[in-house]
């Protein structure tokens, strides 16, 4: 815990999955770490649903993957779609090695994992501290950081609020931000957020199953919108229906007028939007649902910001990039970030390398995100696409939940190569 001046090698500003990883990732390699976040408690609910063959890979090397094999659920297959049916499949079986599917899961044990196996390496996150200030100096960045509390009020009907306990000051080598969309981090560092695509609102259903829920990813593309169904483990699934143009759904429900998803509200969706849109979109879609568990309406940005970093001050995941929902891309790749970005400063701080390390891989990372952002596929030599394939080629890579090397291989089954 703080005390009212502290030094740490490092100080990681946000506690959900990249934030986690990459205090561990700097932890392992002997990094004096120090990480914090301004909610209490680990997220109940999350739209990151899906790890890449990669990620596990990387989970793997943590000794993390065969305890999160026993919670999510294995994936080979993943279908692609229109309103007639399936029209494409990518079969992850056929890539090398042991890690050859998606594994899908609810975030927050994806996080209690994460935080339970940084605890046994003597980190402990500091929930309930904000970071308000940040000064970089020659030898690294002053954090003013606020301790938060929760105050009871009144008498007659009570009232609980969060007000600040105690404002903390916290030397440290380098901040690593990983706080999110809103990031404090960025914003702190005067590092811009620009948008790269428009906005996309998603109708969101996670309901019970009354049978097996089929074991494959089926995503929908449609000239003008997008869904997915995600099988979750447990016998349930989930639906994500893209909302288009002057397209709305009900906000108001009789017995329920919002879902709570950490500090944010989103309108409740009720059955009867459920069905209509399953039968606009995917009429084809056998899944027998039971009760739907919760239903949200939300948007999700594409934004990439103008810089990763500034001096030791760095950005990953959310914080530097949002992309769409479907291929997962955004957590995945910021777990990648984190360990990439550790090793730098491990060895900045373990071996006096030179920090303009750290200033590589921020150039390295804009450069590839801003590849990514731009998306698109062509034709690979040999025999062509098919046509429906080909229409949407500017749109798949963005909806294959993998990155890297396996996104190139998974793509080569459909005739593709990226741009």
């Amino acid at each position: 815990m703080f005390g009212r001046k502290t030094a740490t090698q490092a100080l990681v500003v946000g506690a959900g999955p990249v934030g986690l990883f990459a205090a561990l990732q700097l932890a392992r390699h002997g990094v004096d770490v120090a990480i914090i976040d301004s909610q209490w408690r680990t997220a109940a609910r999350s739209y990151a649903l899906a790890l890449h063959p990669s990620t596990l890979r990387q989970f793997d090397d943590v000794g993390l993957a065969e305890p999160l094999l026993a919670q999510g659920r294995r994936v080979d297959r993943v279908d692609y779609c229109d309103r007639e049916g399936i029209q494409a499949t990518l079969d992850f079986g056929r890539l090398s090695g042991k890690f050859s599917f998606v594994l899908v899961m609810p975030q927050h044990l994806l996080e209690t994992a994460l935080e339970n196996r940084l605890a046994e390496l003597g980190v402990d996150v500091m929930w309930s501290h904000r970071l308000v200030g940040l000064e970089p100096d020659v030898d690294g960045v002053k954090a003013t950081i606020q301790r938060l509390a929760k105050e009871s009020t009144g008498y007659s009907v009570s009232s609980t609020e969060w007000v600040v306990e105690k404002t903390l000051a916290s030397q440290t080598g380098f901040v690593v931000g990983a706080d999110g969309h809103a990031s404090a981090v960025r914003r702190l560092a005067g590092i811009g957020f620009e948008e790269t695509g428009a906005s996309q609102r998603f109708a969101v259903f996670e309901c019970t199953s009354e049978s097996e829920a089929k074991n494959r990813i089926q995503i929908v593309l449609e000239e003008l919108s997008s869904g997915v169904y995600w099988p979750l483990p447990g016998n349930r699934f989930r639906w994500s229906f893209e909302l288009t143009g002057e397209e709305s759904v009900p906000e108001r429900a009789k017995r329920r007028l919002a879902v709570q998803v950490g500090e944010a509200s989103y309108p409740y969706l009720t059955a009867e939007n459920f069905a209509q849109l399953l039968a606009e979109r995917a009429p084809w879609c056998d899944a027998e649902a039971g009760e739907i568990q919760w239903s949200v309406a939300v948007r999700f940005e594409h934004r990439l910001a103008t810089e990763f970093g500034r001096g030791r001050i760095s950005l990953l995941g959310d914080a530097a990039h949002l992309a769409g929902p479907i291929g997962v891309k955004s957590m995945n790749v910021g777990l990648e970030e984190a360990t990439e970005l550790a090793e730098r400063v491990a060895g900045v701080v373990k071996s006096a390398e030179s920090t303009a390390a750290i200033g590589a891989f921020e150039r390295e990372r804009t450069s590839r995100w801003r590849q990514i952002a731009s998306g698109g596929t062509r034709p690979a030599p040999g025999e062509p696409p098919a046509d429906w394939i080909l229409q949407r080629a500017d749109r798949l890579p963005a909806c294959v939940p993998a990155s890297g090397r396996d996104l190139e291989e998974l793509l080569e089954q459909m005739n593709l190569e990226l741009r």
